[in-house]
């Protein structure tokens, strides 16, 4: 891919990454287990004390390997799973299969992360599992909202149109304005990932069954503090002032037991996680380790 209007240094760089993940499929390869009628996939690395469970992405259509460079990091001192999103027909198939995977590893207890789309699949884990859960990280994400169903209008839309609107969709989340000149072939990389995942996998029915799990989602009960009393677990929940979902994670610090909040100056919308890095990974060694 050749990255237009931009330096030379910025290509390299963005080719740069795109060995690195390149040497990362290479080199963490994925297990594989049958449960059921369905082959589940999990990156397994690192040999830490703990194990950091990496949910997958709510949509099939986000890659895991997404994450592959915080994946890498963790793995220096964590024992790290993370599931890919499996071919199930609801939630509780997902989280089921999860679960499978912990037993499958002989883990007891885990720490969840989970950002934006892939805090979804956490918080739902969570409701299911909570007591296997010894911390969860949130970063970005939404809270569950009672609304109207969200598959109304894509039933009618054609293919190509749906497949264009998630497109559009990735671009407005993966906007280069303000961002450091430094971080554009990584935040470009990102977009190249998610491009390449939508030709190669985007049909309406896989679009549909992904709403379907959104709207499972918005009427969970995971935000019901009493039922999480005896949880003796804690919660770490990581935004931006600007952040779209900003108020979404405010709900989620007020009603989630044990949860603390680290909110970011806005500045960078979406992409504070990204452009912040170190200074997310410095947080939430905080709340790790202290």
């Amino acid at each position: 891919m050749i990255m237009k209007n931009k330096s030379i240094g910025s290509e390299i760089e963005f080719n740069n990454i795109k060995n690195e993940y390149e040497n990362f499929l290479n080199i963490y390869k994925k297990k594989t287990i049958v449960h059921g009628s369905n082959q589940l996939e999990y990156y397994l690395c690192g040999k830490g004390k703990d194990t950091i469970l990496f949910t997958p992405h709510i949509s099939s259509l986000v890659p895991l390997e997404i994450s592959f460079k915080t994946i890498m990091e963790y793995s220096h001192c964590f024992k790290v799973i993370a599931p890919v999103m499996p071919d199930v027909e609801n939630i509780d198939e997902l989280v089921e299969s999860i679960n499978t995977i912990l037993k499958e590893e002989n883990i007891d207890k885990v720490i969840v992360f989970g950002q934006s789309g892939s805090g979804i699949t956490a918080q739902i884990f969570f409701s299911r599992y909570y007591q296997k859960i010894k911390a969860m990280i949130l970063v970005s994400t939404v809270v569950p909202k009672r609304k109207k169903k969200l598959s109304g209008i894509f039933n009618v839309m054609p293919e190509f149109l749906l497949k264009y609107f998630i497109k559009m969709k990735f671009t407005k989340y993966l906007k280069l304005e303000n961002i450091p000149n430094s971080l554009h072939p990584k935040i470009m990389f990102t977009k190249y990932l998610l491009e390449e995942n939508l030709e190669k996998y985007f049909t309406k029915k896989k679009l549909m069954e992904d709403l379907n799990f959104i709207n499972a989602f918005n009427d969970e009960n995971i935000l019901i503090k009493k039922t999480l009393q005896n949880w003796n677990g804690k919660l770490l929940i990581i935004t931006s002032e600007d952040d779209p979902l900003y108020e979404d994670s405010k709900t989620l610090f007020h009603l989630l037991p044990n949860s603390q909040i680290h909110v970011f100056k806005g500045e960078y919308g979406h992409l504070t996680p990204t452009v912040k890095s170190n200074e997310l990974q410095q947080v939430i060694q905080n709340f790790l380790f202290k």
